[in-house]
């Protein structure tokens, strides 16, 4: 993969930021990538009808597949000012991963997938909290660019990368399990990645963790499912 972002030690910074009007009502979520000071890659959109956690959520969830797509590794820092999404995602996702009340998390499908990324792929990936509305020039960034796509204007700056196919159908693999068991006594809890082969940890509502292992081949086509449960089985395929 040609990356420009690469570059060895280089440390990349990414200020997200998510708001709403009427909470809930009309909102957006944006991000700001930054390397050495310089702005590379901004990207928004807008919500007809959502609230502000989610909007924050969604801001860290987009800019963790950009992440994905188009960082070759090293230390990636995520920036938001929401003390909410950032303890959801370290503090209260694992608390009530342990527990039968994991179904009772608000917003679990953004937070799972957010975590299953970092999991995947973000080896080198931090998370800092950056106070909002103050003097921190990329959080003010992010902030107006948020204000004037729910204004209306849809901001998006394409990046001057190749994307990457394969992360991107392994994304697409983890956004389909996560619709397949939304509402079924089972949840993604670990994601590990192999050559050919991504194996998912399950965890049942009676605290047992079951395996699927997804084979796939160098033309991005799954060919085998191996599951140790013939009840999970069935509702992944």
């Amino acid at each position: 993969m040609n990356n420009l972002f690469n570059a060895a030690g280089m440390v990349t910074d990414i200020f997200t930021d998510g708001g709403c009007r009427s909470n809930p009502g009309p909102g957006a979520w944006g991000f700001v990538v930054v390397q050495n000071g310089e702005e590379l890659y901004q990207e928004s959109h807008a919500e007809t009808s959502t609230t502000n956690n989610q909007m924050e959520l969604m801001a860290l969830l987009k800019a963790s597949q950009w992440a994905v797509n188009n960082l070759g590794g090293g230390r990636v820092v995520f920036h938001s000012d929401s003390s909410y999404a950032l303890k959801s995602i370290q503090e209260w996702f694992p608390q009530y991963i342990k527990t039968d009340r994991w179904k009772e998390m608000k917003h679990i499908e953004l937070i799972g997938l957010i975590v299953s990324l970092r999991y995947m792929y973000g080896t080198g990936w931090q998370y800092e909290w950056v106070k909002g509305h103050a003097d921190n020039q990329w959080n003010n960034a992010v902030d107006r660019l948020v204000n004037v796509t729910m204004d209306g204007l849809s901001v998006t700056v394409q990046p001057k990368v190749q994307i990457n196919p394969l992360a991107d159908f392994l994304v697409a693999k983890r956004a389909e399990l996560e619709n397949k068991t939304k509402n079924t006594d089972f949840m993604i809890v670990d994601v590990q990645s192999f050559q050919y082969m991504e194996r998912y940890s399950f965890r049942r509502t009676d605290g047992k963790i079951f395996t699927a292992d997804f084979y796939y081949n160098g033309k991005h086509l799954f060919t085998k499912t191996v599951c140790s449960c013939p009840e999970l089985k069935t509702l992944i395929e």
